[in-house]
């Protein structure tokens, strides 16, 4: 595994490309549909926030076994939660098309 440190701006920088993405779709489309942008975006960043601190405070410090699946239950968690934004925004567009 990589260093927390590095994890936590992984988890920076992939949510913030989503958001990005959010803000592009929103700077042209009407307010109706920016609103489930929005939406998209608290989301994301209140997994994110969820993440960093799960990654912060991992469960059992003595026991390597519980650390490694601490982690790995976090990077699995952030790719579904991005994947899962990503779609919904897809669903967005594709609805406005």
């Amino acid at each position: 595994m990589a260093s927390i440190r590095r994890l936590k701006k992984d988890i920076d920088y992939v949510t913030d490309m989503v958001i990005q993405d959010c803000f592009l779709y929103m700077e042209f489309h009407d307010e109706e549909t920016q609103k489930t942008a929005w939406e998209i975006i608290i989301e994301l960043d209140n997994s994110r926030c969820d993440l960093i601190r799960r990654a912060n405070h991992p469960d059992g410090k003595n026991n390597r076994k519980l650390i490694k699946k601490h982690y790995r239950d976090i990077i699995h968690d952030f790719l579904e939660s991005v994947n899962e934004s990503y779609t919904k925004l897809n669903q967005l567009v594709k609805s406005v098309d």
